[in-house]
């Protein structure tokens, strides 16, 4: 909104940027089992944090779709590995305990960075927000140098593409309806996550950017649980 874009343009730079990464996903996956997690969570956040201080230089609808689709891949990359290598690092007999409690610093976080991310917009401006969220991805990957990833499992069968998967019908049963009801569960998280922020801003609204951070946090808080 801050780029003057209208609210069609701002769909169509999330759906390019989330089409990208939707079919970009399954790939991260495949190269995390072939050259390690901790690798491509760097070089996904060191992307991520590349994109974010580009941000506040955007002017163009070409660059914003750039911009959107490198974060929202790279983003959403690094969630899906890192889950991945919190679940290999969980001990099989509590993985449902151990996965909630890193969910829960994951989401203790996330209340942070929203209320954090308003002050900042509301008293330093809003591109404020992408220098220290790159700063913060950076800090991260301090942290994850002191991980230990465990040691892969040798399989008996190659590494897949999605395509050879599905040819090989290892995606039908259960996995594949539950699938769907991911499908269906995102939709509207989707459109309240994207979407919430320009309804609170606009009139008659208007709220403060402080306010949004607050909404954003108070709708946060049950996942500590």
């Amino acid at each position: 909104m801050s780029k003057n874009q209208s609210l069609s343009d701002i769909a169509v730079i999330l759906s390019i940027g989330l089409s990208v990464s939707a079919l970009a996903q399954p790939s991260l996956g495949r190269m995390s089992d072939r050259f390690g997690r901790k690798k491509m969570i760097v070089l996904l956040s060191i992307v991520l944090g590349g994109a974010y201080v580009c941000f506040p230089f955007a002017s163009g609808f070409a660059s914003l779709i750039t911009l959107t689709s490198l974060n929202i891949l790279c983003g959403f990359g690094v969630w899906l590995i890192s889950d991945v290598l919190a679940t290999a690092l969980t001990e099989p007999i509590s993985i449902g305990l151990q996965f909630g409690t890193y969910r829960t610093f994951s989401s203790i976080g996330w209340i942070c960075g929203a209320f954090a991310g308003g002050f900042l917009a509301q008293f330093l401006g809003i591109h404020s927000i992408f220098f220290v969220a790159a700063i913060c991805y950076l800090l991260s990957l301090i942290f994850l140098s002191h991980v230990k990833e465990p040691e892969r499992r040798i399989g008996r069968f190659p590494i897949l593409s999605l395509p050879a998967c599905i040819a090989e019908h290892q995606f039908l049963g259960k996995t594949t309806v539950f699938f769907f009801v991911t499908f269906c569960a995102f939709i509207s998280s989707s459109a309240i996550e994207y979407y919430l922020s320009v309804y609170l801003r606009e009139p008659p609204i208007s709220a403060p950017y402080t306010m949004v951070a607050a909404a954003y946090s108070i709708m946060e808080l049950p996942n500590i649980a």
